[in-house]
């Protein structure tokens, strides 16, 4: 799985930016989490171990 936090992004050009041309987006991260992982939307952080992880995950 792979989360893009934008959260605390510090630019990005989403809203002028036309329909074939590139986006920005800057300061932003990144989060790539594999099998058994996973990434609670509430406080924005990956879930890394069994003992990390809330019984409820917000999806």
């Amino acid at each position: 799985m792979t989360v893009v936090d934008e959260s605390g992004a510090t630019y990005n050009n989403l809203d002028e930016v036309l329909k074939d041309e590139a986006i920005a987006v800057c300061g932003i991260k990144l989060h790539v989490l594999p099998h058994g992982f996973s990434f609670n939307l509430k406080t924005r952080q990956p879930m890394t171990s069994p003992s990390s992880r809330p019984t409820a995950i917000a999806s």
